[in-house]
């Protein structure tokens, strides 16, 4: 089986306990855009000071994200490299998780629709940053729905909140936000959307219906 030592182990929860917090990933998409200053962040994003501090705070001992103290302004710049790691890391436990579930029974094929959605994941994202969107229908629908995590059941989200989310990914967010009510993962009334009901347990298959 393969997987991460402990100390990677830890670090990799930090990293997602981290990640899991919408303000934080926020931070990191205009961080992917370019470094920037406190002050330049708090004007973008909104954020006190305070909270800025807490989640810039948290996410520089992680790694993440890394700090330039020789200016009289300290400015932040996301560590591409520290993310790809964790990336990689992230996918080796999770690969290893998945192998020793299985137990004695078949192994699933190269080509079985675990796979090949891990590997669509793999290739489309670094980070929480999607690289493009996909023109493959298939694939499209992947990365959509791998998007619908960001996304909490039961809640509705105006405009405004559904952009900011998905900004995070990517800027296009004309394109995603409209994706995800044409193949049914979410739905829009009068400018409010939440996710559609059983879209996390749609498959990829029932997606392509709509």
């Amino acid at each position: 089986m393969s997987m991460i030592d402990g100390e990677k182990a830890a670090t990799l929860a930090r990293a997602m306990s981290v990640l899991a917090h919408p303000s934080a990933l926020r931070l990191l998409g205009h961080l992917a855009e370019a470094p920037a200053t406190l002050g330049h962040l708090a004007h973008r994003t909104g954020f006190s000071n305070h909270a800025l501090g807490s989640h810039l705070g948290t996410l520089v001992a992680t790694g993440i994200v890394n700090v330039d103290r020789t200016a009289s302004d300290p400015t932040f710049a996301l560590d591409e490299a520290a993310l790809r790691l964790l990336d990689e890391d992230a996918h080796a436990l999770l690969a290893g998780l998945a192998r020793g579930t299985v137990g004695n029974r078949e192994q699933p094929s190269e080509g079985s629709k675990a796979s090949s959605e891990e590997k669509v994941i793999h290739d489309f994202f670094v980070g929480p940053r999607l690289k493009q969107i996909p023109a493959r229908r298939n694939k499209l629908l992947i990365v959509l729905r791998h998007l619908l995590r960001q996304f909490d059941p039961g809640r509705e989200y105006p405009e405004k909140e559904v952009n900011a989310i998905l900004r995070v990914a990517h800027e296009d967010v004309a394109t995603l936000r409209r994706d995800l009510v044409d193949f049914g993962f979410m739905v829009r009334a009068h400018g409010v959307y939440r996710v559609a009901e059983g879209a996390r347990e749609r498959t990829i298959s029932d997606s392509q219906a709509f």
